[in-house]
Parts: C-alpha cells; structure tokens; sequence
C-alpha cells in the first residue's frame, strides 16, 4: 500500500502542467499568427506600391544617353588632337635661337660695362679745362667791355669836341660880327 502511494504520488508528479504548457503554446501560436499577420499585411503593402518602372527606365535612359554622348565627344577631341601633331622640333630650334640671341645680347652689354668701368673720367683734368674755358671767355667778355666803354667815352669826347668847336665857332662869329659893326 505504501508502494502504492509512493507510486501514485510520483505518477502525480510525472504528469505535466496541462494548463501551463496550454499557455504557453497558446502564447506562441498567438505571436506566430500575429507574425503570419504582419507578413501578410507587408506583402499587400508591397502589390499595393507598384514602382514606376518606366519612368525610372528613362530617367536611367537619359542618363545613359547624356553619358555616351559625352563620352563620344571627348573621343572626338581625343582624336583631333591626335591629329594635331606639333612641330616639338622646330619649335625647339626657335627657343634655341631666340636665347642664344639674347645670350650674345647679354654677353655684348657685359662687354660694354666692363669697357665703361675701365674708362676712368679725369675729372680734375676735365674740370681745370673748363675753368680755363670759362675765364677765357670772360676775359674777352671783359675785354670787349673796356673796348665799348672806350668807344662810349671816344664819342663821349668826340661830342664834347664838336660842342666846344662850336662854342668856339660862335665866340669867333659873334667877335667879328661885332667888329664889323
């Protein structure tokens, strides 16, 4: 009988929580279904929004055509200046010949100054010649002065000859005019 017991009770606590494990897989049926839910209202949504494919495709169209078109524009350009072949070498010969002009222009101007500094002004030399040239010409300056200053006494003079003459001349005719009378 205690066997018995013992049996009954452990077969008591063998058996499962009926209840508790009925929640729980109610619980989880609930959240699974509101997830079926949820896809399915997202899938809807989905059919709902139809993308506009066409204008999307020639929006990329345009895009695409702008593109090649650049891209054959600047073959275009790549192409032109292939063909544009510069003269590398006769422009190198100019250079070459304009700088070695300006190198003997160079080269003459040095040569010029170098001369130019060797050239030493005597200047004391030079200054005594133009002292003596200056006084030379003032002393005819002079000379020609005391030339016409004499003139201006001669004719001076000679004025005061002739006046006196005159004077003279008179007296006399005025003397005779008296003894004539």
């Amino acid at each position: 009988v205690e066997k018995q017991r013992e049996l009954d009770e452990t077969r008591k606590e063998l058996h499962p929580d009926i209840e508790g494990a009925g929640e729980k897989i109610e619980k989880s049926i609930g959240e699974k279904a509101f997830r079926v839910e949820k896809q399915r209202e997202l899938v809807e949504t989905r059919k709902e929004l139809h993308p506009d494919i066409e204008g999307a495709g020639e929006k990329i169209e345009k895009s695409i055509g702008e593109k090649a078109f650049r891209v054959e524009k600047q073959r275009e350009l790549d192409e032109t200046r292939k063909e544009l072949h510069p003269d590398i070498k006769g422009a190198g010969e100019k250079i070459e010949k304009s700088i070695g002009e300006k190198a003997f222009r160079v080269e003459k101007q040095r040569e010029l100054d170098e001369t130019r500094k060797e050239l030493s002004p005597d200047i004391t030399g030079t200054g005594e010649k133009i002292i003596g040239t200056i006084e030379k010409q003032a002393n005819q300056i002079e000379e020609q002065r005391d030339i016409s200053d004499k003139r201006i006494d001669i004719k001076t003079d000679a004025k005061d000859i002739v006046e006196k003459f005159e004077s003279e001349v008179d007296k006399i005719k005025k003397e005779q005019d008296e003894h004539k009378t």
